[in-house]
């Protein structure tokens, strides 16, 4: 993990911008600042099914966890 983070970008979003986010309101500023990093090309992953749907809403690539498991990943 060490050798991993080394290696990453980190991007920074102002709080002052994420409460702009369309997110925001519902999600709070942790879900909008996830949202905010589609833009790199990341493909987002998450657990939490309104997040999903309201990503899909916003047409940003993202995949539910959820439906990876049933598929019968382990």
């Amino acid at each position: 993990m060490k050798a991993l983070v080394r290696k990453m970008e980190e991007t920074y979003h102002p709080a002052l911008d994420l409460v702009e986010h369309p997110l925001f309101t519902r999600f709070g500023l942790a879900d909008a600042a996830v949202a905010a990093i589609h833009h790199t090309g990341a493909l987002i992953l998450t657990a939490d099914l309104d997040l999903y749907i309201g990503l899909q809403r916003l047409k940003i690539e993202s995949l539910n966890f959820h439906h990876i498991r049933m598929s019968g990943w382990k």
